[in-house]
């Protein structure tokens, strides 16, 4: 007996305030029959602690932008 997985579809984590899906792509796969899809989100986070972030985004193979920290008056936060 197999267990039954969640199969993602287009818009699966776009829901809620401060996240929007800016694109979203599938590719055929034809060895598995499962779909591998991948997407990009923008996400409004307030952020605490500089160096957590970072190590929870190199986790997670994830890209900080810096430029992105800037506050009002150019600085890096």
């Amino acid at each position: 007996m197999r267990a039954r997985t969640h199969k993602a579809k287009k818009g699966d984590l776009q829901h809620g305030k401060g996240i929007k899906q800016l694109q979203y792509q599938c590719a055929e796969n034809k060895l598995s029959d499962h779909r591998p899809v991948s997407s990009i989100f923008l996400v409004d986070v307030e952020v605490i602690d500089h160096r957590k972030l970072q190590r929870a985004l190199n986790f997670a193979s994830a890209v900080v932008h810096p430029e992105i920290f800037l506050q009002d008056n150019g600085d890096l936060s």
